[in-house]
């Protein structure tokens, strides 16, 4: 078995690496900047000026090696352009839209990542307003978009919000995770395994509340009632100010939340007034 042997002592022959494609990414950046006001919101959801100002307060997290990057790929993906591709998938987008970023689509979320842990740790303006001037700012917003849009009628006076809940699907949670609960309450009751979380928005979609951490088989009533929303609420309440609309799973939360009539409701209704 001599040539065996022999085989097995030939000398190895090196595989090279294929070079790294190199990407115009500074040809990417000078086609976003060239986007007129109307585009550049349309596509990021913020205006050139407010995108600048968020830039200027993450860029020193985002510190890259522009060196070994230039001699990679020939560029960088540098702060600014790691925000545009965040926020163009915050804003709705499919992976593919980032061809325009001449980034590769299977390092996407390692390129973003870092932009939202530093947006969340240095952008703390999601709060609920507990002061009246704060009120009354968000209160006329919500007025000035119905008379925009409804022949200057004022739907809801006083209206301080929107609320609504969102089902978020998960992998099946892991023995660790879990700590001895029981795995079902994570299916939604479509059948998979998800998160619920729970949001109130003012007028321009800009969020007042956030919150999940509730499995997927809690109902949005449930989740809300344990939600900072409540203590909220009944601040409100001690006000005498405001409304918040719901859909029908938040009927009989909150005396300041304003549902429609269960379809029962309106027969009841009816049959009253005959």
């Amino acid at each position: 078995m001599e040539w065996i042997d022999a085989a097995f002592l030939q000398p190895e022959i090196p595989r090279l690496r294929a070079p790294n494609m190199h990407r115009d990414r500074h040809g990417a950046l000078e086609y976003i900047r060239s986007w007129d006001d109307d585009m550049f919101q349309r596509q990021f959801r913020l205006e050139r000026i407010d995108f600048n100002e968020l830039l200027s307060l993450i860029s020193p997290r985002l510190a890259v090696n522009e060196e070994m990057a230039i001699r990679s790929s020939g560029s960088c993906v540098n702060p600014e352009l790691r925000l545009a591709m965040a926020l163009r998938i915050l804003a709705g987008a499919q992976y593919l839209d980032l061809v325009w970023y001449r980034v590769c689509v299977n390092h996407v979320w390692g390129y973003i990542q870092p932009v939202l842990v530093a947006i969340h740790q240095l952008v703390d303006n999601v709060r609920l307003p507990y002061s009246i001037e704060a009120v009354n700012t968000i209160t006329e917003e919500w007025a000035s978009i119905s008379r925009r849009r409804f022949d200057d009628m004022d739907l809801l006076p006083d209206q301080v919000g929107a609320t609504d809940g969102v089902v978020i699907e998960v992998t099946k949670r892991c023995a660790d995770y879990l700590k001895g609960r029981d795995p079902g309450v994570y299916r939604n009751r479509k059948g998979f395994f998800a998160l619920v979380a729970q949001a109130i928005v003012g007028a321009y979609c800009q969020f007042l509340m956030f919150e999940i951490q509730w499995p997927g088989a809690t109902n949005d009533c449930n989740a809300f009632e344990q939600s900072e929303a409540i203590p909220w609420l009944d601040w409100l309440e001690s006000q005498n100010r405001g409304w918040l609309p719901g859909d029908d799973a938040y009927s009989a939360v909150h005396k300041r939340v304003c549902t429609p009539f269960f379809k029962n409701n309106f027969a009841t209704h009816a049959l009253k007034s005959l």
